[in-house]
């Protein structure tokens, strides 16, 4: 788990507060459907019955206003939520990936100049902690380097196992990515409600990415 999955849960707790809210509100809407249906507005009522018909004509009129109010106003509200969550993120990534020469360790450059690594040692580099965000970057661009070499030397299945080894590599724009699919499965299910059922399901990838 990466420093940034928060962002993530948030972004997961936001959208399913949205959905509890629609939910809640159109079982109260269906339950006052069913209670019109059961007692209609119709000539030859009893005053008590046409009474009762009448408040539950005004219930199902309230439940009807506020299902739809918030069916308007809650996509809104989401979406700002969202911008904002995905604003602290970008700016929480762009400080941990910060290039800092402190950072640089002399003696895996040295290794990474000397062109002896292959596609292992880049990898292990990559998924070494002691590797700093610095320090990876560099990786990423020897392992580029390194792929364009195979490239040329007809060794495909190396110079695409060194381009996924580069991408992990990068300033932290694969958690913006990864945040962003995540955001695009919350506007899809904010518009389609036949998916809330299902937002784990589709959302447990993404979030298990971070």
């Amino acid at each position: 788990m990466s420093q940034f999955k928060s962002y993530a849960l948030l972004l997961d707790q936001t959208a399913k507060e949205a959905f509890d809210l629609i939910t809640k509100s159109k079982a109260e809407l269906k339950a006052a459907e069913e209670r019109r249906k059961a007692h209609p507005m119709q000539p030859g009522l009893t005053p008590e019955a046409a009474a009762k018909a009448a408040k539950i004509e005004s219930e199902y009129q309230t439940a009807k206003g506020k299902n739809d109010n918030l069916l308007k106003s809650l996509p809104e509200k989401a979406e700002r939520k969202a911008a904002t969550i995905r604003q602290d993120l970008a700016a929480s990534v762009a400080k941990a990936y910060t290039v800092r020469p402190s950072d640089l360790d002399r003696d895996l450059l040295t290794l990474l100049e000397s062109g002896i690594l292959n596609a292992t040692d880049f990898a292990q580099l990559m998924n070494d902690n002691a590797t700093t965000p610095t320090m990876k970057r560099l990786v990423a661009k020897y392992a580029t380097d390194a792929a364009a070499k195979a490239e040329s030397n007809g060794d495909r299945d190396t110079a695409r196992n060194l381009r996924v080894i580069a991408q992990s590599g990068n300033d932290g724009r694969n958690y913006l990515a990864a945040f962003d699919s995540l955001n695009d499965t919350f506007n899809r299910t904010m518009k389609n409600h036949a998916m809330i059922p299902y937002w784990e399901q589709l959302t447990a990838p993404i979030i298990d990415s971070f």
